[in-house]
């Protein structure tokens, strides 16, 4: 699955749900006439960056995933930052000629933190960014 294809099923999700509300007004349903008996292995909160990496990773292992996000959009708050992350020592940089190492990303973290960071869980991210990179890639 692209991320094209989530977005448009973020698109047609909210065309459905713009003609259900009319459907829903249209024809009121007693509340105890309502059954839902829908089921689904995985549901998460949020399709932001952890909650859309969460569905990937379920469904690719053959789970049923529900994402239910509170925004009006799918990305929830990571749409704000663009699409943007941080990852040391990644290809495009080694591609372009970028010195970079997991001590200079520590303290250009500490820097911009005000040194309130946890460095332990500096120290992790700079391990396992390469991970997520190339779990970004690896979704399109």
């Amino acid at each position: 699955m692209q991320r094209r294809d989530i977005l448009k099923m973020g698109m047609v999700g909210a065309g459905a749900l713009a003609l259900g509300a009319v459907n829903a007004q249209a024809s009121a349903v007693d509340a105890k006439d309502v059954k839902f008996d829908e089921e689904w292995d995985v549901i998460i909160i949020g399709s932001g960056f952890a909650g859309l990496a969460a569905g990937l990773k379920a469904a690719e292992k053959g789970n049923k995933v529900l994402i239910l996000e509170k925004m009006g959009r799918i990305g929830g708050n990571s749409v704000i930052n663009g699409g943007g992350m941080s990852v040391p020592m990644n290809p495009v940089q080694e591609k372009t000629g970028i010195k970079d190492s997991k001590e200079l990303f520590m303290n250009d973290c500490l820097k911009a933190g005000l040194g309130i960071n946890h460095p332990e869980l500096l120290s992790t991210l700079a391990d396992r960014g390469l991970d997520a990179f190339k779990f970004l890639v690896d979704s399109g």
